[in-house]
């Protein structure tokens, strides 16, 4: 790599670090076309104007823009109304159109609110936009334009969550009241026992670069779900330069695991907390990336293990402030003996 690239990775890192830091404020607008310069999209902007309108109506009309934020296949059209005398632009609705036809990518949250639509409206900065919008880039940089029917990442990424949200509820008999998509208006999956976030689920943006501590290759298989038999695959076919959207598992909750459950994610990721010989994940330990054989063979059991620590140890610990007291109580004792049961 020449002194130049390096330069401008190193430049682009930097850039990239600030604005998740510190985003800019949503308002004016701007501000997300300075945004899309630095994440290299295209944007444009019209004026919206109904000829039906009676020319009282027009002037008013006339003063509602549209802002397109484009890519491939993308485009993230934006429309607000322009403040004379201000800086404020009042904006009332982002709508996602797609060159492929794909009509079913599903950007509402838990409530059927556009998350798009809160990210300008709801947030002062622009901090979750522009994490969204950043995923929406990387579907859209790595989808094949020439082959859409296959290499299609909007499409591959909704039809995944939509065999995660089918698989965990159908298949694992998980209750749909603790699953919630897209919360606090971010690309998710959030799982939350008793008004709780205990973990997430969310989208990744994977390149074909090697981790700088391992010197190794990050390589993630596309998933695939079949839901006939209600298991899931990784994809035998190569990636293009190993670019994906994979699925990241991450605990928003302090949850401890004994010894045997966590062999789910490497005994490298934990640290004994020197309580009851518990372990916790560690904060440096590498991201618990989704896999096949862990949807299929192991989420049932880290699912079973995180439900009852948060609604039976976690609340007997509250009530004891005692270790002892809870190893005499038998609730951890039973639990230890039904996971020797549990083959993975």
């Amino acid at each position: 790599m020449s002194k130049s690239q390096q330069f401008n990775e190193t430049l682009n890192k930097a850039i990239s670090f600030l604005l998740d830091y510190k985003p800019d404020y949503v308002q004016p607008i701007s501000n997300i076309t300075n945004l899309c310069k630095l994440l290299n999209l295209d944007f444009f902007q019209d004026s919206l104007q109904d000829e039906t309108e009676d020319n009282d109506s027009k002037t008013s009309q006339e003063q509602q823009q549209r802002l397109s934020i484009a890519g491939k296949i993308l485009v993230l059209d934006i429309d607000y109304i322009v403040k004379e005398n201000s800086n404020y632009n009042e904006i009332l609705n982002v709508m996602l159109v797609l060159a492929s036809n794909f009509d079913q990518f599903n950007y509402k949250n838990e409530l059927g609110e556009n998350i798009f639509l809160n990210n300008l409206t709801k947030e002062s900065k622009l901090f979750k936009f522009n994490h969204n919008l950043k995923i929406l880039k990387a579907m859209d940089d790595f989808s094949d334009t020439d082959n859409l029917n296959s290499d299609d990442f909007f499409q591959y990424y909704q039809k995944t969550m939509n065999g995660m949200k089918s698989f965990f509820i159908d298949h694992l008999n998980i209750s749909k009241d603790v699953i919630f998509v897209n919360k606090n208006d971010e690309f998710n999956v959030t799982f939350n026992l008793n008004g709780e976030d205990i973990f997430q689920i969310v989208p990744v943006i994977i390149t074909n670069k090697k981790n700088d501590e391992e010197n190794e290759t990050i390589k993630i298989s596309k998933l695939i779900y079949n839901e006939l038999e209600k298991t899931w695959q990784d994809s035998t076919e190569p990636l293009e330069i190993n670019k994906n959207i994979s699925f990241e598992l991450k605990l928003l909750s302090e949850i401890s695991f004994n010894e045997r459950m966590s062999s789910l994610f490497g005994s490298e990721n934990f640290q004994n907390n020197k309580s009851l010989n518990f372990f916790e994940l560690k904060k440096s330990g590498r991201p618990i990336y989704l896999t096949a054989d862990f949807l299929n063979n192991k989420f049932k059991y880290f699912w079973k293990w995180v439900f009852w620590y948060k609604t039976i140890l976690e609340g007997s610990t509250n009530l004891t402030n005692d270790g002892d007291s809870i190893m005499k109580n038998g609730q951890l004792l039973k639990f230890e003996n039904e996971i020797g049961t549990w083959s993975f």
